[in-house]
Order: C-alpha cells, then structure tokens, then sequence
C-alpha cells in the first residue's frame, strides 16, 4: 500500500481519481460506521482474549477463524437477500 501511495504521489496519472456520484452525508457516515462494526469486534476479541489471559495465541486464532466464517456468511446471505 505505500509503494502504491507513493507512486501515486509522484506520478497521479497513474491513479486517477475514481468518480462517486454520491454525497458525503450524515447518512454514508452511518453505512460507513456500521460497516466497521463487525470486523473491529472480531479484531478486539481476538486481541482481547489473548491480553486477558482467556485464549492462547492458537485458540485466539480459532477465535478469529470462526468469527471471519461467520461474518463471511453473514455477507453471503445478505446479499441472496437483495436478489
């Protein structure tokens, strides 16, 4: 991601803005913190239990694993839903 910031900075032809119709309203800044949510738990309980002392590093791991699958199919579903 830097060498594309970078890059980007010396040379902005090479990234061209991408064009948004949309308006950054109170409203986007709800989907956006929503969207948060979930991956900011899942990041914090895995830390968490380990900080905590309640998981080693491989059960946290697992912890992580399971929690991604399921945010996954969350997202999979979510998405028969709009069909």
């Amino acid at each position: 991601m830097a060498y594309i910031l970078i890059s980007s900075l010396i040379r902005p032809k090479i990234a061209p803005p991408v064009p948004y119709e949309g308006s950054f309203d109170r409203q986007f800044a709800k989907k956006v913190c929503l969207a948060l949510i979930p991956p900011l738990v899942l990041i914090f309980a895995v830390l968490g239990s380990i900080i905590a002392g309640i998981a080693t590093v491989n059960q946290a791991g697992a912890i992580g694993a399971i929690g991604a699958t399921i945010m996954a199919g969350y997202r999979l579903t979510e998405g028969q839903k709009n069909c």
